[in-house]
């Protein structure tokens, strides 16, 4: 149990111990003590690496979505070729339509964030 209790809280340390902004400060001579123009070139330097993770990101769900969306369309079309063969066949389609929609919707909330 104290075992357990020692891994966390070293843990615990080690995530405290993270500088997000290490990677803007190198080059920087002295960064507890930064001029107003430094501090600016480093808060515009994080703004826009974030604002490119978000686009990555917004991309990534993008194409999942549409991905999602053309995985829909291929099962529909496919079920309409073949009429629906028996009612196995469509209790099977309408769990692969539902599941399609869930994904899709989850990935639609997604990129409105």
């Amino acid at each position: 149990m104290a075992l357990h209790a020692e891994q966390e809280q070293e843990e615990e340390e080690e995530d405290e111990d993270v500088d997000f902004l290490a990677p803007f400060l190198i080059g920087v001579d002295d960064p507890y003590s930064l001029t107003y123009e430094e501090s600016k070139a480093i808060m515009a330097r994080s703004v826009k690496a974030l604002q490119q993770r978000y686009l990555e990101r917004i991309n990534v769900i993008q194409r999942r979505l549409e991905g999602e969306e053309e995985d829909l369309q291929a099962r529909q079309s496919k079920f309409a070729r073949s009429h629906g063969e028996g009612a196995e066949a469509t209790e099977e389609f309408e769990r692969l339509c539902a599941e399609n929609m869930y994904r899709i919707r989850i990935l639609q909330e997604r990129r409105k964030r």
